[in-house]
């Protein structure tokens, strides 16, 4: 598969109505619905009071949440969905310098520094029209102000890999909800679990495979959420059994 890199520079308002329209999707549903949907306009929110200034866009993007809701639904629908994403990297600082130094190794090392100096982190930018926001995570700020200190305590070290470079940044996982494949309640589980995975190296799972909560003994069923997704348990945990816990395992990626 070849992948693609573009750059882009946000300088003007103009730049940044680009941006969101490319976070959307660039979806007829979105300018039908008359702009950007709250979550695209929380996260451009957030870029600008982090005064981010370029962005990198890695075209195509295998996701593992969005390929475990490919293969559980999109794949088995009468329309043609695409199996690949976009990621898009957003940077404090111009990284169009970086790409113009003459030798591969070089650009590795210089992008490599922008990991602990101007790396803000990720979005995913899912093919489907009402929620493009995949898997995400952005470094994260607190509420500012005169005499206020904050501190933010659900955050965790994230890593991107990035042509050969390892990028990490300090936030919490974050994606819009798909409702055609599951509840808002799946999506804060996914949340949820995605931090205890990153912070503590507990089990993860992918957005398509909410393990639904059994104490009994049934090694697989398929659950049904809002009429059309697709869930399945894989397997139960007996040691959560002993403890009155309900028997769920919870797996996915890193």
């Amino acid at each position: 598969m070849n992948v693609t890199f573009e750059i882009r520079h946000l300088k003007n308002e103009a730049d940044w109505k680009q941006l969101g329209a490319f976070l959307s999707g660039a979806s007829q549903l979105g300018a039908f619905l008359g702009g950007a949907s709250d979550v695209v306009s929380c996260v451009i929110r957030h870029l600008m009071l982090s005064n981010v200034v370029s962005y990198l866009v890695e075209n195509p993007y295998i996701d593992r949440d969005y390929s475990s809701d490919y293969r559980f639904f999109y794949a088995q629908t009468f329309r043609t969905y695409d199996r690949h994403c976009k990621r898009v990297h957003f940077f404090a600082e111009d990284v169009g310098a970086i790409f113009a130094l003459p030798n591969w190794n070089e650009r590795v090392k210089a992008l490599q520094a922008t990991s602990l100096r101007s790396y803000f982190g990720f979005c995913v930018i899912r093919p489907l029209p009402n929620a493009s926001i995949g898997r995400s995570v952005l470094k994260m700020r607190g509420p500012e102000g005169k005499d206020l200190e904050s501190v933010i305590t659900c955050r965790a070290d994230v890593r991107a890999n990035l042509l050969g470079a390892e990028l990490d940044v300090c936030g919490a996982a974050f994606m819009q909800q798909d409702s055609r494949v599951g509840a808002c309640a799946q999506i804060a589980i996914w949340m949820g679990a995605r931090h205890m995975h990153q912070r503590y190296r507990q089990l993860a799972f992918c957005s398509g495979h909410h393990k639904a909560c059994r104490t009994d003994n049934v090694r697989r069923v398929h659950v049904i959420a809002r009429g059309i997704g697709f869930l399945d348990v894989r397997a139960h945990d007996p040691r959560r059994q002993r403890n009155g816990l309900p028997a769920a395992l919870l797996q996915g990626q890193t």
